[in-house]
């Protein structure tokens, strides 16, 4: 194969594609989302989040709805459910353990 002399150059092109993945759920978003709870339960979360502020007086602000529910739904989650949520939702298993420690992923 005979090469160009330094002068002339070719009319290809080598062009380089690079493919990123668009749809990646961000994990650490928070989004709002509404629920309609028979009204035994609404006193129950009521009671539960009053009882939680009066025992807890760590300097922090007092306990809400969106922190009750986040600390207890965790806390049902199992080591084998995050594991299959982890395969279903890349990312998920990280999230968690940072969200647990405490660290803002973003």
């Amino acid at each position: 194969m005979e090469s160009l002399p330094s002068s002339q150059s070719s009319h290809l092109t080598v062009c380089r594609t690079t493919q990123y993945i668009v749809n990646v759920r961000d994990l650490t978003r928070r989004r709002r989302v509404e629920l309609e709870l028979p009204e035994f339960l609404v006193a129950a979360l009521e009671h539960f989040i009053a009882t939680a502020n009066q025992e807890v007086h760590d300097g922090a602000g007092d306990m809400d709805l969106t922190e009750f529910v986040t600390i207890h739904f965790v806390g049902l989650l199992e080591p084998e459910e995050v594991a299959a949520l982890d395969r279903k939702i890349p990312g998920f298993e990280d999230t968690l353990t940072a969200h647990l420690m405490g660290i803002r992923l973003s």
